[in-house]
């Protein structure tokens, strides 16, 4: 069902949502905000697409290949909450 149309979704689990808060300088008051409504797919690509923008991402080989260590932990994080 949260597959689906967004349209789909909305009718049947209008409560359906994802708030994506940063807060950095004053606790009290956020400093981005991301309101999500979409279906689980877009979800996590604009969840992610959050975290990309506000989180650093320190260098990390493993092996020979540079990855990204903060897309490895909030792929987990988002796909399990």
């Amino acid at each position: 069902m949260l597959l689906g149309k967004d349209c789909t979704i909305h009718s049947i689990i209008s409560h359906h949502k994802t708030d994506a808060i940063l807060r950095r300088e004053n606790t009290m008051r956020y400093d981005d905000r991301e309101y999500i409504d979409r279906n689980l797919i877009e979800s996590f690509e604009r969840l992610m697409d959050f975290a990309r923008k506000h989180l650093p991402d320190k260098f990390h080989l493993e092996g020979v290949q540079r990855i990204s260590i903060r897309d490895k932990i909030f792929r987990e994080v988002f796909q399990t909450s």
